[in-house]
Formats: structure tokens, sequence, C-alpha cells
């Protein structure tokens, strides 16, 4: 049963307990564990976009997200990402062999001690992402500040990502949801990292449920595919818990 509102390229299908998600270029299927998707070539990706930034990274659960673009198919596609730090994310949307125009929002103030480099923050990610090459816009400020709300609500694009990786408290998880859900297209994806991240991002995950009671309340045009199983073993792999087998991400598909 094709999903009312899905856009072309990205029809849903229901049935026997699993939704499918079908992609030009493949499938993902949400179950009660999570969801998994095929085929996958982000964590390889994801590898070599490491040795070429030396800087500090947190987690290879992002190579999810090069996953996500490959399902999109051939069309021309539009990432936008809160929260760049150094560039690992984004530069792995850009070396996608398909078409990614990538836009970042960071305030850019962080110490290099903060990750580990020589220069600024910002000298650094421009760095990464010209090395990475592709269509690249750099936002600095906020994502809550007035002018980088309107940039982007008055530039007519639609998102078919959205990585809400910035402010990680509550608050500052479900301000950069509600500001720029609606820039999201209809077919594409949010991605919530640091989900699982109780010791160091609590508020995610407690804004992100909070996200996931109003979208059912108010029965909002959102698929909650949820946290992804780490079919391909990116570290950190957690063995016990709540998280056992799964990603440090959570996925939402708008229809």
């Amino acid at each position: 049963m094709a999903g009312e509102g899905a856009a072309t390229g990205a029809e849903l299908y229901v049935g026997h307990g699993t939704v499918w998600v079908n992609g030009d270029n493949g499938y993902i299927a949400m179950q009660v564990s999570g969801l998994e998707v095929l085929p996958g070539a982000g964590l390889t990706d994801s590898g070599s976009i490491q040795e070429k930034i030396p800087e500090r990274k947190f987690h290879s659960h992002t190579h999810i997200l090069y996953d996500i673009r490959t399902l999109l198919g051939e069309r021309e596609a539009n990432y936008l990402e809160i929260g760049s730090y150094v560039g690992h994310s984004a530069s792995l949307m850009l070396s996608h062999k398909l078409k990614t125009n990538v836009y970042c929002i960071d305030p850019l103030c962080l110490p290099a001690s903060h990750f580990q480099g020589n220069e600024n923050q910002e000298k650094t990610l421009v760095e990464n992402l010209e090395r990475a090459g592709g269509s690249y816009e750099v936002i600095k400020g906020y994502s809550t500040e007035g002018k980088v709300i309107d940039f982007f609500a008055n530039s007519g694009k639609e998102f078919d990502i959205l990585f809400i990786d910035g402010d990680h408290s509550i608050q500052g998880v479900l301000n950069d949801f509600y500001n720029y859900e609606k820039m999201v297209a209809k077919g594409g994806f949010i991605v919530f990292d640091d989900y699982w991240d109780a010791e160091h991002s609590p508020g995610v995950y407690r804004a992100v449920q909070e996200i996931v009671n109003f979208i059912k309340k108010n029965k909002l045009p959102y698929l909650v595919l949820g946290s992804l199983e780490n079919t391909q073993y990116a570290p950190p792999v957690w063995l016990e818990g709540d998280r056992k087998g799964l990603l440090n991400e959570f996925i939402l598909f708008k229809l």
C-alpha cells in the first residue's frame, strides 16, 4: 500500500508487521527493533572520510546519512545539518556520487583544543569541506537566530535530509525540530544524532520522545522509524541495555 503524500521515488508499503520505504536505489524496512538499509556502503565511505579528517570524531554511526542519500536516488538532493563541528558528516555527504547540496549551520566558536586541531574551527571546517569537494554553504551562527532561520525560510529550498546535531539540551533539540521541520520535503528524513548518549547528551533522548509524542498526538505527517540496527557494526558497538545493537541516530520519515 503506497503511503499517501509520499514523494515520487520514495513510496511506503505496509505488510506483515513491516513498513517498507521504497527508494530509487534500495529499500529500508522498519521493524520493532529498528531500521535496516539495504544495500549500505556508507560505513566504508565514512572510514575513508575519517582518514582525511584527523580531527576529533565521536562515533561512526552517521554513516546512515550516506545510505539515506543513496536511497533518495539519482535526483539532486539538499542536505541541511545543524551542528557541523569540523565537517565529518558534511564531508561524507559531499563525497556521495549522487549530487548533494550541503548546507551547514554552526556558530564556529569552539577552541582548537576541543576538536584536537591546529587551526580555528571555521578554517578547519572549510578546509575539510574543500577537500571533499562539491556544493556546500556554511552559515555561521546559531540555529535559533532569526537571521539564520529566515535565511533558509526565505530561500525557498526544501531539504531531503535534516540532520540535527547542534545544541544537545532538551530545549535546543526541540527548537531545532520545530524551527526547521517545516523546511523538510515530503519523502524526506529527519535524523537526530546522539539519541542514545545518556552520559553526555541525555537531553536528546528526552526531546525526541517529546517530539514523537507530539507527532502522534497531533497526527502529524511523519512515520517514526526510530533507532536503527547497527548491522554494519559501526563503532561503538553497544552490547547491553536499551541501546544494545542499535545506532546512535533516531529517524523520522516525512509523509
